[in-house]
């Protein structure tokens, strides 16, 4: 009741629901991501060599997957409000190194800092989303959030390519910068007051990978988000190295290039999670999406041309597949599981941190055999795999 009392307190300021207001922090902190994102590791490769890019990456995921499996000592120790706070001024301060120094020490050490908080801001979120959200309303509810983010991810590759051609990387990372000190600014304005729920007591790490590996079905869609995942960093590292440095494109066009092929995050996921509130069909629509990554990755390697059109309908038809599994996933998870589970969630979250680990370690020694474009039918093998667990999901009901 307390949060009811909140926002109806503060109904002059504004007239946003709690979870209004996360989606509007989400669309803002989503800007801030993106923005960066597929610039990140051609931003690097100025300071570093194209091989120890992977080796970055992976240091900064490791203290990404550190943060999450502490998470839940933090909320129980500051809560949610001061630790999604300092991760995001940690995230500031990051950009702003970047877009003020050349030290290449200075440099690398932000860059894992940037890397390594993301996921913990991103969980914040999630413990705010579940606390003002409905479990029968939960397609609808992260369709809604999810699209939030989408449309943040959409907007800014192709502003950031227009800014990278013109002005330069640390222009870009100013922009960055604005947007997350507004998301900053809406934390402080709709949350200051939070009352946190009461966290479970530590659980051991290992006591809760046992935990869900009893919960067959909470295992199987981890399963299925860590390939997902892997899918997304292997994506983001090497996908923007290949098509700039290998094939050509300017950023300008990589910029609306990217920006449609985000479109179907936006366009797909909150209707397909209205249909799984409805018709729990998570693991139909979890199934196709992955055979239509593994489908359009392959095609990568074998796609040499610079045809704009051609490549952006196959990165359309990527995301498609991933817009598909990720609501179903998601979905699906937080329908069988509780907000005050901060420890499987946690563990849940680790899916990305642990892809950005292992991808750019496997892609780094797969590029002393082959070609950079042979790597995608690696990366499609992985995928596909998915369906193992996909296929044996007990839908929700």
């Amino acid at each position: 009741m307390h949060h009811r009392r909140l926002f109806q307190n503060k109904k002059n300021h504004s007239q946003l629901t709690p979870l209004h207001a996360l989606f509007v922090i989400g669309f803002l902190f989503a800007i801030n991501a993106a923005l960066t994102a597929y610039i990140n590791s051609n931003f690097i490769g100025e300071f570093v060599s194209e091989r120890f890019i992977g080796i970055l990456y992976v240091v900064g995921s490791a203290v990404s997957l550190m943060g999450l499996i502490w998470m839940p000592k933090f909320l129980r120790k500051f809560g949610n409000y001061k630790t999604i706070l300092t991760g995001l001024s940690l995230a500031a301060l990051a950009l702003l190194v970047f877009a003020l120094t050349k030290s290449t020490t200075m440099i690398i050490l932000f860059f894992i800092i940037h890397l390594g908080i993301k996921a913990v801001i991103f969980f914040g979120l999630d413990e705010f989303i579940e606390k003002y959200s409905k479990q029968s309303n939960t397609g609808k509810t992260r369709g809604l959030y999810l699209t939030a983010l989408s449309l943040g991810w959409m907007i800014s590759p192709f502003v950031s390519g227009m800014i990278v051609d013109r002005f330069g990387f640390q222009a870009v990372y100013l922009t960055a910068l604005v947007f997350s000190l507004l998301t900053i600014l809406g934390v402080v304005f709709w949350f200051r007051d939070y009352k946190d729920p009461v966290y479970p007591k530590k659980v051991p790490l290992f006591d809760i990978a046992k935990k869900i590996f009893r919960r067959k079905n909470i295992y199987k869609v981890y399963r299925v988000n860590l390939l997902l995942q892997f899918f997304y960093a292997w994506m983001v590292v090497y996908m923007p190295i290949y098509l700039h440095q290998h094939l050509g494109f300017e950023w300008t066009t990589l910029g609306i290039m990217f920006a449609i092929m985000l479109l179907p995050f936006v366009l797909f996921e909150l209707p397909l999670g209205k249909v799984e509130d409805k018709k729990y069909g998570e693991k139909e629509i979890m199934s196709i999406g992955i055979i239509i990554i593994a489908l359009s990755v392959v095609v990568i390697a074998f796609i040499n041309s610079q045809n704009v059109i051609l490549w952006t309908a196959l990165l359309f038809l990527t995301r498609t597949g991933a817009a598909m599994v990720e609501i179903s996933i998601e979905t699906y998870f937080f329908k069988k599981v509780e907000g005050k589970e901060t420890d499987i969630i946690s563990f849940y979250r680790n899916a990305s941190p642990i892809a950005y680990i292992t991808a750019p370690l496997l892609v780094s020694g797969l590029l002393l055999l082959m070609p950079i474009q042979y790597t995608f039918i690696v990366l499609a093998i992985f995928v596909v795999t998915g369906l193992k667990f996909s296929t044996t999901l007990v839908d929700t009901k």
